[in-house]
């Protein structure tokens, strides 16, 4: 089992990465293995977005491999509540 808050703790502290929501998607190709892990983010005001590719190689130093998500999505704004909390629930699925 992967907890998605200990993923997110971790890309946050990539120099691109304002916020960060992690979720897991089903796999139709390989259902014996069930979901992968897809990362939404914010970028920081002022910073380019990170490559696929960087935000995979960056992951890879700090994560066991099977927490490295499969996808990254770039966000303008997230789903929010009334209290300013992410609405996970809400955020698209892009792939």
């Amino acid at each position: 089992k992967i907890n998605p808050r200990n993923i997110e703790a971790i890309l946050r502290q990539h120099a691109s990465v304002s916020e960060v929501v992690v979720m897991g998607r089903r796999d139709p190709d390989q259902p014996e293995h069930g979901e992968y892990v897809v990362a939404y983010l914010q970028r920081k005001p002022g910073i380019a977005e990170a490559s696929q590719e960087e935000l995979s190689e960056w992951c890879r130093a700090r994560m066991d491999r099977w927490w490295i998500p499969r996808v990254f999505h770039w966000c303008d704004t997230f789903p929010r509540t009334d209290l300013g909390k992410i609405r996970r629930a809400s955020v698209p699925f892009t792939e």
